[in-house]
C-alpha cells in the first residue's frame, strides 16, 4: 500500500504542476510471444526436481502498454505496465526472476502461477521528464544506460544484461532522481541518485561526457552496494571502422581481495550496405578461472548480480541482409578460459510495418563442468507486433 500511496502522490503533483498546461496523450506498444524448444544440461542435475526428459518447452507471451502525456514542449509522463505469462514444462519460474535490484518499490504483482507456469504484471518505467535551459530532470523508474559496448557494458551499474539471455531485450528501470546538465556541445554532466531494496540502500553517480574530434570519451564515478566504482568509456572511428573501449574498477571494502576491474575493447564495421562485422573482447575480473568454483557464482549470475562467471571473452557477429525485408545474424561467444561458448544463428522478416519475426537457434559448446556446459540449446520462434 505505501509503494501504491507513493506512486499516486507523485501522479497528483504532476497533475496539479501541470495544470495551466496543454496536454496531449500518446499510446503504442507491443505484444510479444517466444514459443522456445531447448535441451536439458548440466545445471538441471543440480535443482530439486526430477526432471528426466531430454528437452524443454517453454512460451513466454508478454504485452507491453507504453502510455505516455506530454506536458508542453518541455514535459512528458511516461509509463510502461506489462503483463507477461511465463510456461516452462520443467518447472515454474518465479515472476521477479531475473529482476534488477535497482528499485525502491515493489510495483510488481502475481496473477496466477501453477507447477509450470506463472503469470505476474508490473511497472518497468514510471517517470516525468522536464527540460530546461540548462539540462533536464526525470523523475521516477527510468532506463539508465551507461557505456558503450555492443555485447557488455561495464560501466553500467543499473541494469546489465546476461548477452546469452535472449529472452530479455528490454533493461529493467532504476528508480532514480536524474539531472543531465548541459555544458558545451557533446558536453554534459549526468548526475543520479538511486534508492534500493525499500530505501535502506542508496546508490549515488555522477558521469561526465565530452567529444573531442572524431572520438567520444566519458568518465564515470560512484556509490553501488556500499562499494565506489570509478570508469570510464571512448567510441570512436578509426580507418573507417568503429571503436569503442570501457573500463571499470570496483572497490569491495568489506573484502579487498574481491576489489574488480571489468573491461571491453572492441570494433565494428558496414563492410557493405549489406554485410556488418562486430568483435568484442571482455575481461571479467568478477569472475573466477577455476570450473570448479562455478558453481557458487550460478546463484549471482541466476539472480542478474552478475553476467558472466568466466573472466576472459570474446564476442564476434556478422549480420547480413539478405533483403530489405529479410535479415540474418551469426553470433559466436566464447569464454577463453575454459573454451564453451554458445553460436547462435537468427533470421529476421519484416512481415508488416506492424509485424516482425524471427526464427534463431542457440548452440552450446564446452566440456562437462565449463560455463556454457550449464547452458541449454535451444530453438526459439520470436513474433512481435506493435500497435
Amino acid at each position: 500500500m505505501k509503494n501504491v500511496m507513493i506512486v499516486a502522490a507523485l501522479a497528483l503533483f504532476i497533475s496539479i504542476y501541470c495544470y495551466s498546461i496543454e496536454i496531449t496523450p500518446k499510446f503504442e506498444g507491443y505484444l510479444y510471444d517466444l514459443p522456445t524448444l531447448s535441451a536439458s544440461n548440466d545445471m538441471i542435475d543440480l535443482l530439486p526436481i526430477d526432471y528426466d526428459k531430454d528437452v524443454i518447452l517453454g512460451n513466454i507471451t508478454r504485452l507491453r502498454l507504453r502510455p505516455e502525456l506530454l506536458f508542453g514542449d518541455n514535459g512528458r509522463l511516461t509509463m510502461h505496465y506489462e503483463i507477461s505469462s511465463n510456461y516452462s514444462s520443467l518447472m515454474t519460474v518465479p515472476p521477479n526472476f531475473d529482476k534488477t535490484n535497482r528499485q525502491a518499490l515493489d510495483l510488481n504483482w502475481e496473477l496466477a502461477s501453477g507447477d509450470k507456469y506463472s503469470v505476474n504484471h508490473f511497472i518497468d518505467r514510471l517517470y516525468y521528464k522536464q527540460m530546461f535551459d540548462f539540462g533536464e530532470v526525470i523523475i521516477g523508474r527510468q532506463n539508465i544506460a551507461y557505456g558503450v559496448g555492443r555485447i557488455w557494458q561495464p560501466t553500467d551499474k543499473f541494469n546489465p544484461i546476461n548477452p546469452a539471455n535472449f529472452t530479455k531485450f528490454e533493461k529493467d528501470g532504476a528508480d532514480a532522481v536524474r539531472a543531465k546538465i548541459y555544458i558545451g556541445n557533446f558536453t554534459d554532466l549526468d548526475l543520479v541518485y538511486n534508492a534500493t531494496d525499500e530505501w535502506q540502500t542508496n546508490n549515488f553517480a555522477a558521469r561526465f561526457r565530452t567529444n573531442w574530434k572524431e572520438y567520444d570519451f566519458s568518465v564515470m564515478g560512484g556509490w553501488f552496494d556500499d562499494n565506489y566504482s570509478l570508469g570510464g568509456d571512448f567510441a570512436g572511428n578509426l580507418f573507417g571502422a568503429g571503436v569503442r573501449g570501457e573500463i571499470a574498477y570496483t572497490n569491495n571494502k568489506y573484502a579487498a581481495d574481491s576489489s574488480y576491474f571489468k573491461a571491453i575493447l572492441g570494433a565494428d564495421n558496414q563492410f557493405t550496405d549489406k554485410l556488418y562485422g562486430l568483435i568484442e573482447y571482455h575481461y571479467n575480473g568478477q569472475g573466477s578461472n577455476c570450473k570448479l568454483c562455478y558453481l557458487p557464482l550460478f546463484a549471482k549470475l541466476y539472480s542478474g548480480e552478475i553476467q558472466n562467471i568466466g573472466t576472459n571473452y570474446l564476442a564476434a557477429q556478422v549480420a547480413y541482409q539478405i533483403h530489405p525485408l529479410w535479415n540474418s545474424a551469426l553470433l559466436d561467444m566464447t569464454n577463453l578460459i575454459d573454451g564453451s561458448g554458445f553460436v547462435s544463428l537468427s533470421v529476421s522478416h519484416s512481415a508488416k510495418e506492424w509485424l516482425d519475426c524471427s526464427l534463431a537457434a542457440m548452440f552450446c559448446y564446452g566440456a562437462e563442468g565449463t560455463e556454457y556446459s550449464y547452458y541449454s540449446t535451444a530453438t526459439y520462434l520470436m513474433i512481435k507486433a506493435y500497435f
